[in-house]
């Protein structure tokens, strides 16, 4: 059947969804999301968790860049710096954060990111439902259950609900593929998938990929005829295809940093096992916050040695998987004769069941060495499989027993609905780690003294509690937190301890003190004064910081010192006569002004890493390294402007790959072959 011939089939009941729906749908996603994160609504943030840590230092930088009309490459504030682009989840060419960090402050950017994919996410759920044979009004409970189940235990960790969002849309868009096979809805989930890889941290991107392809052979081996039943299933593989293609500029650097990252291989640092869900854990979908999601058991951490568990460690937002006691209710339902047959219910219940074995982390020992699995932590995170599973097995249950009642349906779903939203409210209030504050830390940034301090010179790199905290103020700071990494800060001389290990003991250390200042740190920062600072300590000032005292629990005290002799970020040999200054053009881009008084080497102490390229007073010169993996350029006597830019080649292929790929995806969408019609009795034509 051709595209154009497609208008002139008969619709399906369950295709049959019009805008009142749509809009129906949007409606009571805005007013669910509204309701749950009504704080945030009301001017509130998230605090606690990795917000701070992780994702708002990223954020800064790429507001930064936007704003000077770069694109964001390298961040140069946290540690030595690191490729931006190539960790993935500053997510920069998203389109999500190509307009919300354009238009907006970096705080309010990050939460209506957040609250957007909470509505898309309910709006795409519902959809998918709908194409599952779950009614209007039951769709509304599946999206419910899959959103606001998974979501928010895990709102600290930006991805979850930015990755999370693209799982329903893609099997939806794989549903409407395999009714009617055709490049043109091959090329919509290639770019379905292709924008899931741009949202980074590609783990959930993977398991959507998994998913997709699961339930396309599902639902080709439940069709009648077996001629050609597979063929519409090979498409999924070529829209996934398709989509790393699309994808390309933001994999392609990830890939480069892999090779070079704490994640070579399969180690202590790198345990694919972390972050599982111990099988006694699963029994949380039956209990809930009745017994499991509670403050003290998630304080106990118990489960982690309950029966059947491995022993890797886990936390409980990792484990959490929950649907709500109705809900459950629902699903044990859908195990009757009347739900069981219909192919939907038994691809979800294989799904599901598939989902939660993988998230106990039984088969990792097998799946640790293949391509993808070995690449991430947390199986714990195909509960999201689980979770999707439960919402279609739960609207299909409750479809049918709507099926025998005509009067008070509407009512019923409300109460369901709202049931439901609070049950899984309080069980997620337990688990998940970010509180919600009236006055954010993010609100403080500009009354803090520290900031204000360490703002002065870019030269300057601090040494404070909390990894991370002090690049959301744009100051350079040790040490870091990042999920993928340069290996070198894995190491213990990049991982400083940021206080002494006995209230009584000198800090830091004589040798520590030389390492801090082999890696430029010039300043420590502490939440209290030190009772026994080392003789290279000098204060600079001590009192209450807005924001430290915030993000640090501690808001009476914050003390600041200066390493004596400590030479910074740029250090010369021999000694330069006046102090070299660093003009810092952009987050790609840095400037030295520098004196030498012979010839010598300068010292960049930043991460050397492939892509930057030196110049000399406007000439191309060689970069060098030393032995900590930092640059260096050997420089005459007089006076020279050096400047670093960051111009990695891997960002470049990526660009022409993604620009190739989307010309084919273009060229896909407006050609319109004459293709031939699976004849399953599957056929139908395109919906909304």
């Amino acid at each position: 059947m051709s595209e154009a011939e497609e208008s002139d089939a008969p619709l399906l009941p369950d295709e049959r969804v019009g805008w009142r729906e749509w809009a129906a749908a949007l409606a009571t996603a805005l007013l669910i999301a509204a309701w749950v994160w009504r704080d945030i609504v009301a001017g509130g943030g998230l605090f606690g968790g990795d917000p701070y840590p992780y994702f708002l230092p990223q954020k800064v930088v790429v507001a930064r860049a936007f704003e000077d009309g770069v694109v964001p490459l390298w961040h140069p504030w946290t540690g030595h710096g690191y490729p931006l682009l190539a960790e993935s989840q500053a997510a920069v060419f998203y389109p999500a954060t190509q307009v919300l960090y354009r238009v907006m402050d970096v705080h309010a950017a990050f939460h209506t990111n957040l609250l957007l994919h909470y509505v898309l996410g309910f709006v795409f759920a519902w959809r998918f439902a709908r194409s599952q044979g779950v009614s209007f009004a039951a769709g509304l409970l599946g999206a419910t259950v899959f959103v606001y189940g998974w979501f928010p235990a895990r709102v600290s960790l930006e991805w979850a609900a930015v990755g999370a969002v693209w799982m329903p849309l893609c099997l939806w868009l794989t549903e409407r593929l395999l009714r009617v096979p055709s490049f043109r809805r091959t090329a919509v989930l290639g770019l379905a998938f292709g924008l899931h890889l741009l949202a980074g941290h590609f783990n959930l991107a993977f398991i959507t990929q998994l998913t997709c392809c699961g339930f396309a052979a599902g639902r080709c081996f439940l069709r009648a005829q077996s001629g050609s039943r597979w063929k519409p299933a090979l498409l999924t593989p070529a829209a996934i295809a398709l989509g790393v293609l699309l994808g390309a500029v933001q994999l392609i650097p990830t890939w480069e940093l892999r090779g070079q990252s704490q994640r070579q291989g399969v180690d202590a640092r790198h345990d694919p096992a972390y972050g599982h869900m111990p099988p006694l854990y699963a029994s949380q979908l039956a209990t809930g916050w009745l017994y499991w999601h509670t403050p003290e058991m998630k304080q106990s951490r118990d489960y982690r040695d309950s029966w059947g568990a491995i022993s890797a460690d886990t936390v409980s937002v990792e484990a959490h998987l929950y649907w709500g006691i109705a809900p459950f209710v629902l699903v044990v339902f859908s195990l009757g004769r009347r739900v069981r047959r219909q192919a939907a219910t038994r691809i979800w219940m294989l799904l599901g069941i598939a989902g939660v074995v993988y998230s106990t982390g039984w088969l990792v020992p097998l799946t640790k060495r293949l391509p993808g699995f070995g690449f991430f932590i947390g199986p714990g995170r195909y509960t999201i499989v689980a979770a999707m599973a439960g919402a279609v097995l739960a609207g299909l249950s409750l479809t049918q027993l709507l099926k025998t009642s005509k009067r008070g349906v509407g009512l019923i779903i409300a109460l369901l609905i709202g049931v439901t939203v609070w049950d899984l409210e309080q069980s997620n209030l337990a688990i998940r780690d970010s509180a919600i504050v009236e006055t954010p830390p993010y609100a403080r940034l500009n009354d803090s003294w520290v900031r204000r301090s360490l703002s002065e010179r870019p030269e300057f790199r601090v040494l404070a509690p909390m990894p991370n905290v002090a690049s959301v103020m744009r100051v350079n700071g040790l040490p870091t937190y990042l999920g993928l990494g340069p290996e070198q800060y894995f190491t213990s001389l990049f991982r400083q301890p940021t206080g002494p290990e006995d209230s009584g003991a000198t800090f830091p250390g004589e040798q520590q003190l030389m390492d801090l200042k082999r890696l430029g740190v010039t300043h420590i920062l502490t939440a209290a004064p030190l009772e026994r600072p080392a003789d290279g300590l000098e204060e600079v000032f001590s009192a209450p910081d807005p924001y430290f005292g915030t993000v640090w629990f501690t808001p009476t005290s914050t003390t600041l010192y200066r390493i004596a002799g400590a030479g910074g970020r740029v250090v010369t040999e021999p000694e330069s006569p006046s102090r070299p200054t660093i003009r810092a053009k952009n987050c790609n881009v840095v400037e030295i002004e520098v004196e030498m008084s012979a010839a010598g080497t300068l010292t960049l102490r930043d991460l050397d890493w492939p892509g930057w390229i030196v110049s000399v007073n406007g000439e191309s010169a060689e970069s060098g390294t030393n032995d900590l993996g930092m640059r260096t350029v050997q420089l005459p006597a007089g006076r020279h402007v050096v400047r670093w830019s960051f111009e990695p080649q891997s960002f470049v292929i990526g660009v022409w790959v993604s620009v190739a790929a989307l010309i084919l995806t273009f060229f896909l969408l407006i050609w319109r072959p004459r293709c031939t019609a699976d004849k399953s009795g599957d056929a139908a034509p395109p919906t909304v």
